[in-house]
């Protein structure tokens, strides 16, 4: 497979927005590929550390802390705890990358957004936000039941960390 280069990679980008815009029209529930749609969508939008060697999408979870600490550093936030571990220790799979508006709620989002490219490109600039933290933290959220869902009466980006009990880093 040859190697991408960043115009490809920015059609590449536009054609994960078209397949999100035919998702949403599909009216389709499994989200696992408007997943897949968006998270490819990222790694084409922002390239660098989120492309692999070949240019293409790599899947950001199982990552080793020190030796893939760029990856983790692209990321919109970490947790405290996460920072600590980047870059200086810890093993493969201790951190994990967190959407903080989970996929039921950006889908919502996108439903109502304009059902335009720019619309949809707007709605995931303005709320898709990866974040890094740790395998305890992830379970903090999940014992929360806040895996899937976001705390009600939600305003922020932030909410489900700050319901859980999550710092995150400055």
């Amino acid at each position: 497979m040859a190697k991408i280069d960043q115009a490809q990679a920015k059609v590449l980008a536009e054609a994960q927005i078209e397949h999100i815009q035919l998702f949403i029209r599909s009216e389709d529930p499994d989200l696992s590929m408007l997943r897949s749609f968006v998270t490819n969508w990222f790694a084409y939008n922002e390239g660098g550390v989120f492309l692999n060697r070949n240019g293409r999408p790599r899947w950001l979870n199982k990552f080793h802390p020190i030796k893939h600490a760029q990856l983790y550093l692209g990321c919109h936030f970490r947790s405290v705890q996460a920072a600590r571990l980047i870059g200086s220790g810890g093993e493969e799979g201790d951190l994990v990358v967190d959407h903080a508006i989970p996929f039921s709620h950006l889908r919502k989002m996108l439903d109502v957004a304009p059902d335009t490219r720019s619309g949809i490109v707007k709605c995931l600039k303005e709320n898709l936000r990866l974040g890094v933290i740790t395998q305890a933290e992830n379970k903090k959220l999940n014992d929360r039941k806040l895996r899937a869902a976001m705390p009600k009466g939600a305003t922020s980006v932030t909410a489900r960390y700050e319901a859980a009990g999550i710092k995150l880093a400055k």
